[in-house]
């Protein structure tokens, strides 16, 4: 499978930092990373909770089908949701998120599965696993 990736930086109602998307057309997967200074991470989880909602123009309901706090994800301890994204009564794809704080900056790491295939949920959370954070970086 092919990825498409971009990043761009965030820098808007006093908030700084940037995003990372990487999607995979074929997989209908997408990978979000958005990183915002100052921010504490359960304000990521109202931030992205919101930004999801309003990406799908409130077409889409994010329903919190698991929540378990001290996930541990790249040496942090991070909030792990999983939404059931419901359109029109059915259940049209996952989301799974972490939420975290890593040196004064909080994270949401998350991947958006539409009509989602269980090899490909397991390959998105082997992938996390090996998250690591570069020196200097």
């Amino acid at each position: 499978g092919k990825w498409d990736a971009s990043i761009r930086p965030i820098n808007q109602q006093g908030f700084t930092g940037g995003q990372a998307v990487a999607s995979e057309r074929n997989l209908r997967v997408d990978i979000i990373i958005i990183w915002v200074k100052g921010v504490p991470a359960e304000n990521m989880r109202m931030l992205i909770e919101k930004m999801l909602e309003q990406g799908f123009q409130g077409n889409v309901e994010f329903r919190v089908q698991t929540e378990q706090p001290g996930m541990n994800f790249a040496g942090e301890q991070a909030l792990l949701v999983a939404y059931d994204m419901i359109a029109q009564g059915n259940k049209v794809g996952i989301v799974v998120a972490r939420y975290f704080s890593h040196e004064g900056y909080g994270f949401a790491v998350l991947y958006m599965s539409i009509d989602p295939i269980k090899e490909v949920i397991e390959a998105m959370e082997s992938a996390l696993q090996t998250f690591q954070w570069v020196a200097g970086g």
